[in-house]
């Protein structure tokens, strides 16, 4: 993978497409497996994406505790750190000239959509630079991979 080092340094940020694609589905699998059990509580729900996504507005809100709750449980799923500790992520960071990389904070997953916020903010964020919130260091890095297709513009 062929970064311009300088373009990143410009931009503060690069664009990878589809580096971590093998890797989305293992996450959101997981992610849908801990929402399942949650919303089973509720009423239950099938296996497709799309019926999770269903079953996650009904628990957002008939049981916000167990959805907040299946939310902090994927915040710490096996492939969260697999993905952040990935091969592909150390050689791109030594490909950007960080030497000895270190992980300042946990990986995070966010569920961003309009009806599984009480809040715009809590879906619907300008754009923005995350070093503030997580301060390892000055030249920290911080990869995000969406789990649903995002237009390039955004």
């Amino acid at each position: 993978m062929n970064i311009d080092i300088e373009d990143f340094r410009d931009k503060g940020y690069c664009h990878i497409p589809k580096m971590f694609s093998w890797r989305a589905d293992g996450l959101l699998d997981s992610a849908a497996e801990v929402f399942r059990n949650g919303i089973n509580r509720v009423g239950g729900c099938g296996y497709s994406l799309l019926d999770i996504e269903h079953g996650m507005r009904k628990l957002f809100n008939e049981d916000f505790e167990t959805f907040v709750h299946c939310g902090k449980t994927c915040q710490n799923i096996w492939e969260m750190y697999e993905t952040a500790s990935d091969r592909q992520v150390l050689n791109l960071l030594h490909g950007i000239g960080l030497a000895v990389p270190t992980i300042s904070t946990r990986p995070v997953m966010f569920f961003n959509h309009p009806d599984l916020a009480k809040k715009e903010v809590y879906y619907k964020t300008p754009p923005h630079q995350d070093w503030r919130s997580i301060q390892g260091s000055l030249n920290s890095v911080v990869l995000w991979i969406p789990l649903a297709d995002v237009p390039m513009d955004l």
